[in-house]
This record gives C-alpha cells, structure tokens and sequence, in this order.
C-alpha cells in the first residue's frame, strides 16, 4: 500500500509519477505539475536521475501554453541523450523540439527534428516491445509526414497493447484511435473507420461518461462516416 511507504521509497515514487502521467494524460497539468515537481526534488535530493521527471514537467507546461518552461525542462531531457536508447533519443528529442518551435525557435526546432529523424530511422518496430514507444515513434513519423512508417509503428503498438493488456482496456482503445489518424492521412478510411468504432465500444464500457474520448471518438465517426458516404456519391 502507497500509503505505508516512506516518503522517499522507490515504489512510491513510482507510484506518484503514474499518478502524475495519468493526470497529465487527462488534461489535469497543474496537478500532475504539482506531483511532478514534489517527485523531483525528492529524486534530486536522492543523486537519482531526473530526465524522465523533466520530461513529464515539459509535457505539463506544454498542456498549460507556457512554452518556455517546457523548453527549459525539454533542454534538461535532451541534455542526457547519450545515457537513452534508439526511441527514447528520438522521442524526447520530438518533444524538444516541439517546445522550441511552440516558443518561437523555429531554426533551433529544425535542427532537433533533424536529428530526431536519424535516430528514427535506425529503429525496427519488431526489435521494440513497449506500446508506447512504438506509439511514440509512430508520433515522431507522422510528424514528418511519413504516414507509411508511422503506421507500421503503430500497428505493432496494437498489436502488442492486445497481448498485454486485458480484453477491452481503455489504452487499447488510445492506440486504436491514433492508428485510425495515421490511415486517415493515407485515405484508408474504411479501415479507419472500423478501428474508431471498436475504439468506441471500448471507451462507452470502460469510461465514465463524461470522458472527453467517448464524444471525440463518436464526432470522428460521424465524420469518417459523412466522408466514406461523398465518396460513394462522387465514385457514382
């Protein structure tokens, strides 16, 4: 039990930063800042690495529009590269990236996503065994506009989310609607289609009914569905 541990145990801590990303997943940033930012001291204070705390924080800042805060805390992620593998480099590096570009450092920006693309581009999907990694260099992919990889990425985040996790968890359903983004670009919309709806299935049994994914998924239906329909019109 959390509660029962000491202030500064490992688990603990652990415990606080999942806390921290779920919150930060559901758009709570200041209050996965707060929790962010209590973790970090105690983990400096410890002679514990910190890179990962840091990039918590600048995902926070970034949520909250405060774009210079999320570079500082970026910069201190991106600062300890040669300690991270292949993905990590490539992904915390995106978001680096991303927050120099958001405050205005466009040049800067670039050469960071420069960057980050040769790193991408040493990966195989098959040699990474995280969802969420797959998931975030599929993110990396997209944002070059290579939806070929991003999907191949993203198929196998799939994949591995449905050998792990139980029947119908939400985070399937997370992967589920972000492969459909990525086919969308290549205009498989009626596989597109089909995944959103599963992931819609998913989120109406699992979540309460004021997430904000169940309206998203749906209005994205409605859409996809008005699209697949005008296609019909014109094929004909």
């Amino acid at each position: 039990d959390a509660e029962q541990l000491n202030a500064d145990h490992p688990k603990l801590r652990d415990f606080k930063l999942k806390l921290a990303w779920e919150l930060s997943r559901g758009g709570r940033f200041q209050d996965a800042l707060q929790i962010y930012e209590a973790v970090l001291r105690q983990t400096e204070t410890a002679g514990r690495p910190t890179f990962e705390i840091h990039h918590g924080i600048s995902i926070c800042y970034l949520g909250l529009k405060r774009y210079a805060e999320a570079v500082v805390h970026a910069e201190e992620v991106w600062r300890h590269r040669s300690q991270m593998m292949g993905q990590q480099t490539a992904w915390f590096g995106r978001v680096y990236a991303g927050a120099l570009h958001l405050n205005g450092e466009s040049s800067a920006a670039d050469e960071i996503d420069r960057q980050v693309l040769v790193e991408a581009r040493k990966l195989d999907p098959n040699n990474i065994r995280h969802a969420v990694w797959l998931e975030r260099i599929a993110h990396v992919f997209a944002h070059h506009k290579d939806w070929e990889t991003a999907a191949r990425f993203q198929r196998q985040a799939v994949v591995l989310e449905r050998e792990t996790r139980v029947p119908l968890h939400p985070r399937l359903a997370d992967r589920l609607t972000a492969l459909a983004a990525i086919l969308r670009k290549q205009d498989c919309n009626e596989e597109a289609l089909g995944l959103l709806q599963e992931a819609a299935e998913i989120y109406v049994q699992q979540l309460p009914l004021d997430d904000p994914r169940i309206n998203g998924t749906q209005n994205q239906i409605i859409s996809l569905k008005a699209a697949l329909t005008l296609q019909g019109v014109t094929a004909d």
